[in-house]
């Protein structure tokens, strides 16, 4: 989603849901859902203490040869990000079920890290919060599994604040507002939390690591009511929100570009980001945002140039 693009839609050019517009000061033009429908990949850690007998410290020399070997133009860790290193899809409701709903990403870090005080730092977990992740890789190396819901019910808004389009827009994005998002991540947290118990991860001598939330620890560890409250308290994003300006006819009250990506009752005015799709996709986002940036210049290549696209 583009976030300056939909509050140039609202601010400059007073399109959008009338009753919002007016109520910022916004004169309207075309009353249309934009800002609504925020769709997003919630992001949920599941935090992992390994290798305990024989965890070691990231030493100066191989954070030496890193840079260096990235310098030099040779293979370097530094050079992938290990969430794309390692990923994987689960269907949370059947061992064979065609359709995955959760998708994994996964961080190794070696005992104390630098690069996880980094992530802990970035995150935004309060203190209390962050002194517990941590003290997960203090005498251990530990691996973080992030659980991504892929198809959510749950959706935000994304709204002005003021007239002055300079200002930052309010965004609410909605996490966890269906509760079938939540049963879809209890179920989640139930199959991994059983990874101890599978040889791979016996062999490495995994722990699934507590972390220290004021408001869960009274709950039984590990019941779906515990797992309720830690998805209510450690929730993140891994940065996908779309569907904003969503595509539809104009027969569609919740549409507001044509399947040409054209804003319903507008002239020379399309939307050509992640905002267009109806909703979000099972996977990241990265790909179908590509595809709808060359689709779009496709488009108004036909419309002004009458050069149509036969590549494909």
């Amino acid at each position: 989603m583009a976030v300056h693009n939909l509050s140039f839609l609202y601010g400059l050019t007073g399109i959008g849901p009338a009753e919002h517009l007016k109520s910022v000061g916004v004169p309207v033009k075309l009353d249309l859902p934009v800002g609504r429908n925020l769709k997003d990949h919630a992001s949920l850690p599941v935090i992992f203490q390994i290798d305990k007998s024989t965890a070691r410290k990231p030493t100066e020399e191989e954070l030496v040869d890193a840079m260096y070997n990235l310098l030099m133009g040779r293979y370097s860790k530094l050079l992938h990000h290990e969430a794309t290193a390692l990923t994987g899809f689960i269907n949370t409701t059947s061992l064979h079920g065609p359709n995955p709903d959760i998708q994994t990403t996964n961080f190794f870090s070696l005992m104390q890290s630098p690069e996880l005080r980094g992530y802990v730092a970035a995150t935004g977990f309060n203190d209390r919060v962050a002194k517990s992740i941590l003290s997960a890789n203090q005498n251990s190396n530990t691996y973080i599994t992030y659980l991504l819901h892929l198809k959510p019910f749950s959706a935000g808004r994304l709204e002005l604040q003021s007239a002055n389009y300079l200002d930052a827009p309010i965004i609410d994005a909605g996490y966890m507002t269906d509760e079938r998002d939540v049963d879809t991540y209890i179920r989640a947290l139930n199959i991994y939390k059983r990874l101890p118990e599978t040889k791979a991860f016996g062999e490495r001598e995994a722990v699934l690591h507590k972390i220290d939330l004021e408001s869960c620890n009274d709950l039984e560890y590990q019941s779906d009511d515990y797992w309720r409250c830690y998805i209510r308290h450690m929730t993140t994003t891994v940065y996908h929100p779309v569907g904003t300006a969503r595509m539809g006819p104009a027969t569609d009250p919740t549409a507001v570009v044509d399947a040409r990506l054209r804003v319903h009752g507008a002239s020379g005015l399309r939307v050509i980001d992640a905002s267009i799709m109806p909703d979000i996709v099972g996977a990241n986002t990265n790909a179908a945002c590509i595809m709808i940036g060359e689709k779009g210049a496709d488009m108004i290549k036909e419309d002004f140039l009458g050069q149509r696209h036969t590549e494909l």
